[in-house]
């Protein structure tokens, strides 16, 4: 999928960002593929479904203020679009 994370204010939140994706167990690997400004675009391939990373990030209750003034889903990409 395709995150877009706003009002990220400069490198050391960029970084915040990333690492904190890559903490998280449900995520396999994230990519950052554009910065514009304070936005971020981040590719992020999931072990699990969206839902339970969404709430995932709800049980956190120290990021997800933040998670959610400024995080949104730009678009789902099948893991395997081609049906394997």
């Amino acid at each position: 999928m395709l995150l877009q994370v706003n009002n990220v204010s400069d490198f050391s939140r960029y970084a915040q960002v990333l690492q904190y994706l890559e903490a998280l167990t449900l995520v396999e690997s994230s990519t950052l593929t554009q910065i514009d400004g304070a936005m971020l675009h981040v590719r992020v391939i999931l072990k699990s479904d969206l839902e339970r990373f969404l709430s995932t990030l709800e049980w956190d209750k120290n990021s997800f203020e933040i998670w959610r003034r400024n995080l949104k889903v730009v678009s789902l990409v099948p893991r395997f679009p081609w049906g394997i």
